[in-house]
């Protein structure tokens, strides 16, 4: 299993947040690291800084989406000429982040598309 620990420090650097805003989602992290691990074409990858970065980015993607499920209340105002906006791009951000970390370490990751080979 990729090392939790690595995982955590690449977390907060993304973040750029402390271990305890961390150790919040901690269960997101865990998640990540066993999502990740079974996508692996070997297991002696698991620690690659590839590997590392992409369980961190899958962590933080679904810290992102909960983060913006939770804001639902007002996203914009307007009263006269004066109006406010609330810019909620957090999720799209990380899903960039998540879609460069694939990109990233594909060749590390097992191919689970179908193939039909022969009859």
């Amino acid at each position: 299993m990729t090392d939790y620990g690595s995982v955590k420090n690449e977390l907060m650097l993304i973040m750029e947040c402390s271990e305890d805003e961390v150790q919040k989602y901690e269960i997101y992290v865990q998640n990540a690291c066993c999502c990740v691990f079974d996508l692996l074409k070997n297991e002696e990858y698991e620690n690659r800084a590839e590997i590392v970065h992409l369980c961190a980015a899958k962590a933080f993607y679904k810290i992102s989406l909960i983060k913006e499920a939770g804001n639902s209340g007002v996203k914009s105002f307007k009263a006269g000429d004066i109006s406010y906006t609330v810019d909620n791009s957090l999720s799209s951000a990380a899903e960039k982040v998540l879609k460069d970390a694939v990109a990233d370490c594909r060749n590390l990751l097992a191919d689970d598309e179908f193939v039909f080979k022969a009859v």
